[in-house]
């Protein structure tokens, strides 16, 4: 078993190295394998979708690689927000800290710390678009058609109006943009949207809620945005010790 493992992962480290891709007779002669082994290993990558067959039989990486890669990278961006949260909730103790993300068309809470708490759990809500920060900044940050999408799911209603009153959403948007982070224009120090960024891709919202906050407090918190937004992840950066500046 542990032996056809690693057959499985020098196939697949090897049609990936070939930009052109593999024949399976490629693979038996750089590999030093047999033909029928080589095949079994390829039937079986490639019903797991880490391989894929073009109809000439050249081999390349398939699909359930970069999946599982993305799964890897959403959870590692996860964990590293939840260490920020709670970073957060031991300098304000008293605020509530919630992360949410986009998911055709809606907003959904992913994690919170609530209001004295010291872990981070699991949430499952919906949030609304036209009276959360988190909404505005997704609507600001999101990208382009993805926000498009966002904002015709979820027509303005009456009650947003009342809300809403003389100010307008887009300005909201647009100013949300501009300072890089989202804050309702009725409320004066409640709660901050701060869009989280990996490599310059926008992953999500994170939502924070002061009470009884000082003017210094809140100020500082504006301060830290700029260091909240950004998450960087070591482990996934591949780096070419080869290549000089």
């Amino acid at each position: 078993m542990i032996q056809s493992l690693s057959k499985c992962m020098d196939i697949l480290n090897h049609v990936g190295s070939c930009s052109a891709g593999a024949k399976i007779a490629d693979l038996c002669k750089a590999l030093n394998l047999k033909y029928p082994t080589v095949y079994n290993l390829v039937q079986s990558l490639i019903s797991v979708q880490l391989l894929e067959r073009t109809e000439d039989g050249v081999l390349k990486l398939g699909v359930g690689s970069t999946v599982l890669h993305h799964q890897r990278l959403n959870n590692a961006l996860r964990d590293a927000i939840r260490q920020k949260m709670l970073l957060i909730n031991e300098h304000y103790p008293n605020s509530i800290l919630t992360f949410s993300q986009y998911s055709a068309g809606r907003i959904l809470g992913v994690f919170f710390i609530e209001e004295t708490g010291s872990h981070v759990r699991d949430c499952d809500s919906i949030f609304k678009i036209y009276q959360t920060v988190s909404g505005v900044a997704h609507a600001a940050f999101l990208p382009k058609k993805q926000a498009q999408e966002l904002l015709s799911c979820n027509q303005f209603a009456e009650n947003d109006a009342e809300m809403w009153g003389d100010f307008k959403v887009e300005d909201s948007i647009a100013i949300c943009r501009e300072n890089g982070y989202a804050i309702l224009p009725w409320e004066k120090r409640e709660r901050i949207g701060i869009p989280i960024f990996y490599d310059r891709q926008f992953f999500g919202v994170l939502t924070w809620a002061g009470k009884n906050i000082s003017d210094s407090d809140w100020k500082l918190m504006l301060k830290k945005v700029p260091e909240l937004s950004f998450v960087e992840l070591e482990n996934f950066r591949i780096k070419n010790e080869t290549q000089t500046a």
